[in-house]
């Protein structure tokens, strides 16, 4: 689950769930906007966890970050990272493109609802946070 590239239903997911911290954070962001790709891109993200103190400072700059970085859509999930959607909104993802939510099937159903052909979807987070269930979750809510 690093940078593990699939497709789905047209919409290309870059599973890099095995692990997050600010630097991989940063350089999946890069990664994600130096992409070709002809749709919108979305980023997924779960918490960053054992930054100790840092943590909430870490997570503000992770939303500025995405913000800064043309990515369309946010979705987090996780305690801390309602830093990430928080500092997101404050940078420029208002209007709703930033998004806190309490599960993983609860962003599948919003990335089912919203993602088409062409689009891609970064999914990010500490190993604990089980991110990978948002793709899971996308899988099945697209073959029903």
């Amino acid at each position: 689950m690093r940078c593990a590239l699939s497709r789905i239903s047209g919409v290309e997911f870059i599973n890099d769930a095995y692990n997050s911290n600010p630097l991989s954070m940063r350089c999946a962001l890069e990664a994600l906007a130096g992409r070709d790709a002809p749709g919108r891109r979305f980023v997924v993200s779960g918490d960053m966890l054992e930054l100790g103190r840092a943590a909430r400072r870490c997570h503000e700059e992770a939303g500025r970050r995405v913000a800064e970085s043309g990515v369309d859509f946010l979705f987090t999930l996780g305690r801390l990272s309602q830093e990430t959607c928080e500092a997101a909104a404050g940078h420029g993802m208002d209007g709703g493109r930033a998004r806190h939510c309490s599960t993983p099937g609860e962003i599948a159903s919003l990335l089912a609802g919203m993602a088409r052909k062409g689009d891609v979807v970064l999914v990010k987070g500490s190993r604990a946070m089980k991110m990978e269930q948002v793709i899971d979750a996308f899988k099945k809510a697209r073959a029903r």
